[in-house]
């Protein structure tokens, strides 16, 4: 298909009045899709121009979170500039904010009165916390989400306090989020002719991109705590130092990759050692494991052992970062890096994520930031009615981002069936329960019908080519059996079932040296440079405790599904809709790539993520918060909580200090010079006196909190996205707030219990 050939959004006009992050990036998503964004800024444009990284002048924020985005800039309290953004109103079809609660109101721009003007228009809204609830009324930045929805209280060394990402993260994966709902009201507004006012928060979406440690906190009971590199669910999976020194991150989380692991060690004795049979053995003696890899790794140098589990099929990487991935032949070859156009100059930002056959997506090359130029629904149904109550779905993916993407679509409607072989979904064996179903199956797999079929049997095999004529949307595995036993990477599968939507996910992508390679959670973390901002700068490696590659590719799998779901409610035709965990954390590194290009001074939180020493919380007398400074600009009222905290006279005599104040404090860039002093004046008072101070003074502070006191709170209890079945399962819901009616929970299908597998040393793989 020609580059040419208009994106799946073609035809579609967002007017994007959002700040910051995660309402321009949600825009600038939808315009990588086709859709022509318009982006109304204030006179002196969105705040983000002046945070540091610059670039010839201008936060390499900016570019990150707009590209693709037409500028313009309204002065909304001039009577002739409000006429003409009313006018820009008529002409859309989505508009986007993500201010305060009351906010858009007062800019003349809250959803009744543009609902008025143009009754069709797709409203949508992101709070930071919610429209309800004692925080309602509160800004954020991503580091208050991360402090107060418990995301930094994963992440950290085994029994060391916790930390933050030293980078911006629930901004861009709640920004897909946002995008997505507001193609289900393109979709909705197809159907039923009427416009919608859609809602969520920052707040909700960190909590879905928590689904899976949410789901193993709400079948245990027991607080989460850090792990280190180690993963929760699954071992081995964590990180060991070869010989050289060199860090390799290895996974094996399914039973054929321990089988390769043992392999590629030359251990086939620790598969018949009952200690590590399955995975629920080798959780229960992690350490023994982890303690005899350690001692092997450190045997041989690095490439020795890329080279064994790169034979054996053992998901590994290294650890690497921009300069690592630059070039990379891997990042190179499906354009996961791209040097984008802007009016500073050319910036490197992450690459379009997804592939389609057909309606392809336009990527960042084409767009940049440039000033704006002037410029049929199908069956009708009640605007009440789900937007994909008549959209199929037949699931045949594992693990987490294909399932979780399922899931979501389930929650908008969609009649999904989950496809499994007699082995089952390999997920059902993560943690410490029986092969029939682990808390991250069942949170994945819920409200959806099940069905088991042997591929091995021709008869089976063709039962399901007939049920792929049946069924509108197909979602599988790259390089999994399912997809190798029923030809589904074939292109002659589009030929065969020309309506069918095939969305084909993976960890690395469809081409490159690593297309054909398994992957893992924790080996895309590493390629991509998580592993390199959080724990000590050159320390032992520390992964982000939340499943980000898998949820984050679970909502862009989503954005891309839709998308070719509501083109094809034109054409009436299908496409394979490909996209993997690689290109979606590269994608949401944008701002990482952008800061670290050509800055004009090493400056600023992104550019010292590497080499900063870990973002953990300051104390209080009775408790632990994430306070910042940045938000109150009047001296005064600055004084004000100075005098509160009774700032010592050497601090009042620093001229550095006191001029770069707001910057000494949370994600400020002089933060971790001045940190120890903070926390010598806070520790003096209350939790929630701190808090009261900070909020009354336009400041931001939350509490930084543990997952499970997060989910207790009495803002999480607002967002209505906790629910609870018969008899009383607890189940995450879509992070979103809508007209239509969401769907009762189901649990997730059931199949036969799989036997043990008895390992025989014939079945490990000899190099």
């Amino acid at each position: 298909m020609a580059d040419t050939a208009p994106g799946p959004l073609a035809g579609v006009t967002v007017l994007d009045c959002g700040i910051a992050g995660v309402g321009p990036w949600a825009a600038s998503l939808l315009g990588f899709l086709g859709a022509r964004v318009i982006k109304v800024e204030r006179p002196g444009g969105d705040f983000i121009k002046a945070i540091y990284p610059r670039t010839a002048g201008v936060g390499a924020a900016y570019p990150a979170f707009n590209v693709d985005q037409q500028v313009l800039e309204l002065d909304l309290k001039a009577p002739d500039d409000l006429r003409r953004f009313d006018d820009l109103v008529k002409e859309a079809d989505i508009f986007i904010e993500n201010f305060r609660r009351g906010v858009a109101e007062r800019l003349c721009m809250g959803e009744a009165r543009l609902r008025a003007i143009n009754p069709r228009i797709v409203y949508g809204s992101s709070s930071a916390w919610g429209d309800g609830g004692p925080m309602r009324d509160l800004g954020a930045v991503d580091s208050h989400l991360q402090a107060f929805s418990g995301f930094a209280s994963l992440n950290g060394a085994p029994g060391a306090e916790p930390e933050m990402l030293r980078y911006v993260h629930i901004d861009p994966n709640g920004s897909v989020h946002f995008a997505a709902l507001l193609v289900l009201g393109l979709i909705q507004r197809r159907r039923s002719g009427a416009g919608s006012f859609l809602r969520t928060s920052h707040f909700a979406m960190s909590l879905a991109m928590q689904a899976s440690r949410i789901a193993e906190h709400f079948e245990t009971g027991e607080p989460l705590l850090p792990l280190g590199s180690a993963a929760a669910a699954s071992a081995p999976n964590a990180c060991w130092k070869a010989a050289d020194g060199v860090w390799l991150a290895v996974s094996a989380e399914t039973q054929e990759s321990w089988l390769g692991l043992c392999a590629a060690l030359d251990r086939r004795d620790w598969a018949l050692d009952q200690r590590f049979v399955d995975n629920a053995a080798r959780l229960a003696h992690r350490d023994e494991l982890s303690e005899l890899l350690a001692s092997h790794f450190a045997i041989f140098p690095a490439r020795w052992w890329i080279a064994r589990l790169e034979q054996c099929r053992v998901p590994h990487s290294r650890l690497l970062d921009f300069d690592d991935l630059r070039y990379h032949s891997q990042i190179v070859a499906n354009g996961y890096l791209q040097e984008v156009a802007c009016e500073q100059g050319p910036v490197v930002l992450g690459g379009v994520p997804w592939q389609f056959s057909r309606t392809p997506a336009r990527g960042c090359t084409r767009g940049g930031i440039a000033p704006a130029q002037r410029g049929c629904d199908d069956d009708s149904v009640s605007a009440t009615e789900s937007p994909l109550s008549n959209c199929r779905v037949l699931d045949l993916s594992e693990g987490i981002a294909g399932p979780f993407a399922g899931l979501l679509l389930a929650e908008a409607g969609a009649v999904v069936t989950k496809l499994e072989s007699p082995e089952g979904d390999w997920s059902r064996q993560l943690g410490s329960g029986d092969y029939r179903s682990s808390a991250v199956f069942e949170s994945f797999n819920r409200n959806k019908t099940g069905l088991c079929r042997d591929p091995r049997k021709a008869a089976d095999r063709a039962e399901v080519g007939a049920l792929l004529n049946e069924v509108d949307l197909l979602i599988y595995d790259r390089g999994s059996d399912w997809s190798l036993a029923l030809g589904l990477a074939d292109d002659g599968l589009e030929v065969r079932y020309p309506a069918l939507l095939v969305v084909e996910v993976s960890h690395w992508g469809t081409r490159g040296p690593l297309a054909g390679q398994p992957g893992s959670e924790l080996a895309v973390q590493a390629m991509t440079g998580y592993l390199r901002n959080l724990g000590e700068p050159g320390g032992t490696p520390v992964r982000v405790g939340a499943d980000i590659a898998g949820c984050g590719t679970a909502a862009m799998i989503l954005l891309g599904a839709l998308a070719a779901w509501f083109e094809r409610q034109t054409s009436g035709l299908g496409q394979r809709v490909s996209c993997s965990a690689l290109g979606t954390l590269m994608a949401m590194r944008s701002m990482r790539w952008a800061s670290v290009d050509k800055p004009d001074a090493w400056q600023g939180p992104d550019c010292d993520a590497t080499t900063s020493r870990p973002l953990r919380p300051y104390h209080t007398r009775d408790g632990q918060i994430w306070p910042s400074l940045r938000t109150i600009r009047d001296p005064a009222v600055l004084g004000n909580i100075l005098d509160f905290l009774d700032l010592p006279p050497e601090l009042q005599a620093n001229a550095g200090f006191m001029h770069h104040i707001r910057d000494t404090l949370g994600l400020g860039f002089l933060s971790g010079e001045w940190r120890d002093q903070w926390n010598r004046l806070l520790c003096r008072h209350s939790r929630a006196e701190l808090l009261k101070r900070f909020r009354q003074a336009n400041g931001i502070a939350v509490e930084f909190m543990q997952l499970h006191e997060t989910l207790a709170h009495p803002q999480t209890r607002c967002l209505d996205v906790i629910d609870c079945t018969d008899r009383g399962g607890r189940y995450l819901r879509a992070p979103w707030t809508v007209s239509w009616q969401r769907p009762a929970l189901q649990p997730a299908p059931r199949i036969p219990a799989v036997p043990r597998l008895e390992v025989k040393t014939s079945d490990i793989e000899v190099i």
